[in-house]
């Protein structure tokens, strides 16, 4: 299988050391690949998820979807939405 249409690995965006809501970006991971990615003429060619490690405020180390990072889907681990609804009820 071919794969010479997909984004070149070294031209790829280096987001390691930034951070998005929580997370700071440590390291990339590897790539995963959908079957039914780009069309190619009548053959489709497997479409890379670009994945990084990253950690977050609190400790927890995940890894990551690049879009989910770029577009804000992901903030943080889960502990962000927890603290929001700690202060949403109030002291009891």
């Amino acid at each position: 299988m071919q794969l010479q249409n997909l984004k070149d690995p070294t031209k790829r965006i280096d987001l390691i050391g930034q951070k998005f809501g929580r997370w700071t970006v440590i390291d990339s991971a590897p790539d995963i690949y959908y079957k039914n990615g780009i069309r190619n003429g009548k053959r489709r060619l497997p479409k890379p998820v670009i994945r990084f490690t990253c950690r977050c405020d609190c400790g927890i180390i995940k890894i990551i979807k690049k879009t989910q990072l770029k577009t804000g889907k992901s903030m943080s681990c889960g502990c962000l939405f927890l603290e929001l609804m700690k202060a949403r009820r109030g002291p009891l």
